[in-house]
């Protein structure tokens, strides 16, 4: 009898936990889940937000280097377009438009716009410059300094680039004379 007694309280110390132990083990458990998960999805949007940015602003950034080579070398303006520029250079033709952007859905990111394409006139295609592009404004001005619309007068060439992520506008400005050395 005396042996049962002390096997039976040998198995009674070494039972488990408790369900009410398992239960409050496995609240704390979520809980700090939840916090984590929400920490890693908060990490996670601050990521792609800063890729957008830094996508956007290489786009804005390269097709302002394209511009600012072509512009120095620039004799003449075509025509003056509102949506498209029309320069002459010594050597050749070139012609910047925007178009739409099929592969804006391809990043894990939403950036909208158009492309920002670059042609000279011996060639077939338009090169792509830059994408998601959502402000392309080209003004004009003669040697005084005075918006244009003629192109025989245009002297200087203003160009406003501006791509938007969010509530985030980004913007490049570059205002170059025809001569090719006096920049703004």
């Amino acid at each position: 009898m005396q042996v049962q007694k002390v096997i039976r309280n040998k198995l009674v110390s070494m039972a488990g936990f408790t369900l009410t132990e398992v239960l409050v083990v496995l609240c704390l458990f979520a809980l700090l889940s939840g916090f984590f998960l929400n920490c890693f999805v908060f990490a996670m949007n601050q990521y792609h937000h800063s890729i957008a940015l830094m996508e956007l602003e290489d786009n804005l950034g390269n097709a302002m280097d394209w511009l600012s080579a072509d512009l120095a070398d620039t004799i003449a303006v075509l025509e003056c377009k509102a949506d498209g520029l029309s320069l002459q250079t010594a050597e050749k033709k070139i012609y910047y438009t925007t178009g739409t952007d099929t592969q804006a859905k391809e990043h894990f990111y939403d950036l909208t716009g158009k492309i920002f394409y670059r042609r000279e006139h011996t060639q077939k295609n338009r090169q792509p410059m830059a994408n998601f592009i959502t402000g392309f404004y080209i003004t004009y001005y003669d040697e005084k300094g005075t918006l244009t619309s003629y192109a025989a007068n245009v002297k200087m060439v203003e160009i406003l680039l501006e791509g938007t992520w969010n509530d985030t506008v980004l913007s490049k400005r570059l205002a170059v004379r025809l001569s090719g050395s006096d920049y703004l």
